[in-house]
């Protein structure tokens, strides 16, 4: 019976339904997937949705938009600083 289940690509960090056309019941067992976010190859345990080889504590792209943001917002305030500063003098 076709069973199907979530994990997340760990290339792109998004959530990806994926399908396993045999019966799955062993927790130690991975199969190769055709990756829909970034059309790689991943081996998945379908039944915990878990990616062989991804990282578990890599950043999310949450943290880096963030850091991103914070940054930008840090180069416009140094700009506006030295364009004060050159208007002054």
């Amino acid at each position: 019976m076709a069973t199907t289940f979530l994990y997340r690509c760990p290339n792109t960090r998004q959530t990806v339904q994926g399908w396993s056309a045999e019966d799955v019941s062993d927790d130690d067992e991975y199969q190769s997937i055709a990756c829909l976010a970034c059309a790689q190859a991943h081996l998945v345990n379908p039944k915990t949705g878990k990616v062989l080889g991804a990282e578990e504590n890599a950043i999310s792209s949450t943290t880096l938009g963030v850091a991103a943001a914070l940054w930008s917002l840090r180069m416009i305030h140094s700009l506006r600083l030295k364009t004060n500063h050159q208007l002054m003098t």
